[in-house]
């Protein structure tokens, strides 16, 4: 099973390859603000490294989010039109569980990666150390994430993941640094398949929603007024 995996949800732009669960290569980018012009270049550059060539793949698994609403239009899009110029099926891998899954073990915690939201908001979600989503992605104020998880998952060895979660001064254990602090393509195959490659039924000709969470903060500017209409 060959897979390429497109991550554009963060800072941080990432793209992996994968050949029966492992990692066969991987490249990405730290130019927030240039993942629509880098991609293509990343792309061909991954291929030129890579043990197998594009025609092989399987699957292609693409980053919905939620974070950066620029960056996840990004992805999809490259993600529909690589689909559809190789006949590829699509499954859809939310950054928050792609998180997760890079810090997974098989032990008894509960994962809580966060996402910086903006305006004091985080991205969260809550996860078993084998990929079972116990709490969806959703928003909430950082300085209320604490409260909420021990009220949610009361009882629970709770770990929050994330460069974010480092800043919140949380009683719960935290993970963050290096590959802790954000989605990366390489730990996509760990979220999309805890339970094996069955979940490939999931994957198909039709692209996955992007997981925004909440609507794009978007202003629209208010114009002056046409002087045509005072003629």
């Amino acid at each position: 099973m060959r897979a390429l995996a497109i991550e554009t949800s963060a800072e941080v732009a990432s793209l992996a390859l994968f050949e029966d669960g492992r990692v066969v290569a991987s490249l990405e980018h730290h130019e927030a603000e240039r993942h629509a012009e880098r991609l293509f270049g990343l792309l061909e550059q991954l291929f030129r490294s890579a043990p197998f060539p594009k025609e092989s793949l399987d699957c292609l698994l693409l980053g919905i989010g939620p974070g950066s609403f620029t960056g996840v239009r990004v992805g999809l899009a490259l993600g529909q039109g690589l689909a559809v110029g190789w006949g590829l099926p699509m499954f859809g891998v939310t950054s928050l569980s792609s998180m997760a899954a890079g810090a997974m073990n098989g032990g008894k915690r509960i994962l809580c990666p966060l996402l910086d939201a903006r305006k004091g908001d985080v991205f969260a979600a809550a996860y078993t150390e084998f990929g079972v989503e116990l709490v969806a992605p959703f928003v909430l104020p950082g300085a209320s994430v604490q409260e909420f998880f021990d009220s949610r998952l009361e009882g629970s060895e709770v770990t929050f993941v994330g460069s974010v979660a480092s800043t919140l001064h949380l009683r719960s254990p935290v993970l963050s640094g290096g590959p802790f602090d954000r989605p990366g393509a390489a730990s996509f195959w760990r979220a999309v398949w805890p339970e094996g490659e069955a979940t490939l039924r999931g994957a198909s000709n039709r692209s996955p929603e992007p997981e925004y969470v909440r609507e794009p903060n978007l202003l629209v500017p208010k114009l002056l007024a046409s002087p045509f209409q005072t003629l």
